[in-house]
């Protein structure tokens, strides 16, 4: 189809498509991998993220992606974390506050330089019904009481005085809602 490497329909050209200008330019459209629909799917240096020679392109136990959240007083969100979700580490004014709750890590920082940014944060934890309550014990708001849903999650949704959500979860197992049995491990 003539034009296919350069337009799709519902987007008109590249050129006149949203986002960096690099992206839209010759030498680097010419680099950019298609799928079989004509979308961009990914540049050429971004189709292994695993090293496989062992090197590591990541601190040691951070994983890919790994949130951040700017806060004014991220001391006190630090706290805040320490309290509900059992997190460990410490605050640290000069840098990203390195924040693990559980198995996985979360990096807080101070507003100044940056802007606040929240975050929408899904968290499993051992009892949803007391780690919501220690939520609300430290001030955050409940936006959604603890339930259980049908995909086998006990969960709540309860905001910060930051402006965070956080969906706190528990993994229950099978249940059966509206006649239809549903497997929490699948």
């Amino acid at each position: 189809m003539q034009g296919d490497a350069d337009e799709d329909s519902s987007h008109g050209s590249l050129a006149d498509r949203p986002g960096p200008a690099a992206l839209r330019s010759s030498p680097c459209r010419a680099q950019l991998k298609r799928d079989p629909l004509a979308r961009v799917t990914r540049a050429p240096h971004q189709q292994t993220l695993a090293m496989t020679d062992g090197s590591h392109f990541a601190p040691q136990g951070w994983h890919t992606v790994t949130p951040r959240i700017v806060v004014h007083d991220a001391k006190q969100l630090v706290e805040f974390l320490k309290y509900v979700f059992g997190a460990t580490g410490e605050y640290r004014p000069a840098a990203p506050s390195e924040v693990r709750i559980g198995d996985s890590l979360v990096t807080i920082s101070d507003a100044g330089i940056r802007s606040p940014m929240t975050a929408f944060l899904y968290v499993y934890v051992n009892d949803t019904d007391a780690t919501y309550q220690r939520a609300l014990d430290a001030g955050a708001r409940s936006v959604e009481e603890p339930a259980d849903m049908p995909y086998g999650d006990r969960r709540c949704l309860v905001e910060d005085t930051w402006g965070n959500s956080w969906q706190i979860a528990t993994r229950a197992g099978r249940r059966e809602v509206q006649g239809i049995r549903h497997d929490a491990h699948g």
